[in-house]
């Protein structure tokens, strides 16, 4: 028994150096077969990313995509353009074809004052042949009627009949705007200048007594008043005007309508303000129709009376004097 495990421990020293190499070459197999799958998981992956990169390519862009679809992408066509292919692509009828003589005339019936004539038309067939010869006798003299030498005579009626020319138009005069510097600008001018523009009212803001007018109805006197024509006072009328002056009845003085149309042109005006010189051109237009060289000369008056009550101020401040309200 001993010497049978002798034996077997002999063999097994004898064989374990043997083992020993299959295990290492084994497990060098192991380690090249790791690096071959590595290999060719490696090779794999560059092959997928080169084929991506390759389909990428071949792909258009989406802008260029567009861009060539719609170019290619032609629009439909318009019922005007269907009716006009239509209308050239349709052959046409044969017809027949006329030929002119030499009075350039292409009627077949021809209406010359005579009933011959016209029964010679209507009895006519047109011929076979597609082309016709349209024969025209010559022409006969016909009567001309005899003008008149003398043009007939238009009664009133007649005349007053007939439309007239359209009178021109006129220019639309500038309407001043109601708002509350309007309001305040009337209110200022009945406390100051109120005696001047209606002589005798008894309008007053104290309690009790008649208000003065609002805006719209100032707006409306002064309009009345620059629309009248100033006429001078004779030596007679100025000595009763000191009796008569306060009176509702009186007529309109020559410094009431002067003031009336200074006050409202500069309400009318942008701003409520005009020019030195446009506020001059004003006052001397109006003060011109009364024909009154006097009034005339003296129409600065107006202007310097309406800045003494401090209704009215000139501005010098800018390049241009401006007239404008004190408020």
């Amino acid at each position: 028994m001993s010497r049978i495990e002798r034996n077997v421990e002999t063999n097994r020293i004898a064989e374990a150096p043997s083992v020993q190499a299959i295990a290492d070459e084994e497990e060098k197999r192991v380690e090249d077969l790791r690096e071959q799958i590595a290999e060719c998981l490696k090779r794999l992956h560059q092959k997928e990313v080169l084929t991506a990169r390759k389909a990428r390519m071949r792909l258009p862009s989406p802008s260029k995509k567009l861009a060539v679809d719609y170019s290619s992408r032609k629009p439909p066509p318009s019922k005007e353009d269907r009716a006009e292919e239509e209308f050239w692509n349709t052959p046409s009828n044969k017809g027949r074809t006329f030929v002119l003589n030499d009075n350039l005339l292409m009627t077949r019936r021809l209406t010359l004052g005579t009933s011959d004539l016209e029964d010679e038309a209507e009895g006519e067939t047109p011929p076979d042949s597609p082309t016709q010869r349209v024969k025209v006798p010559p022409r006969s003299p016909t009567p001309q009627p005899e003008l008149p030498t003398t043009p007939p005579e238009t009664t009133l009626e007649e005349a007053s009949a007939q439309p007239s020319d359209p009178p021109p138009r006129e220019a639309k005069e500038p309407k001043p705007h109601i708002n509350v510097e309007t309001e305040r600008i009337a209110a200022k001018m009945w406390a100051t200048v109120g005696d001047i523009i209606m002589p005798g009212n008894l309008f007053s803001t104290a309690p009790g007594k008649e208000k003065p007018p609002e805006a719209k109805a100032t707006i409306a006197h002064l309009r009345y008043l620059s629309s009248l024509t100033p006429v001078p006072a004779s030596p007679v009328q100025s000595v009763s005007s000191l009796s008569t002056a306060a009176r509702a009845n009186a007529p309109p003085t020559p410094q009431q309508i002067l003031t009336a149309t200074l006050l409202f042109a500069l309400l009318s005006a942008p701003g409520h303000s005009l020019s030195l010189n446009k506020v001059k051109e004003v006052i001397t237009a109006k003060a011109s129709t009364s024909g009154s060289a006097a009034m005339v000369a003296g129409h600065t008056r107006i202007l310097y009376g309406c800045v003494a009550k401090r209704l009215l101020k000139i501005d010098r401040g800018s390049g241009e004097q401006i007239v404008k309200f004190d408020i």
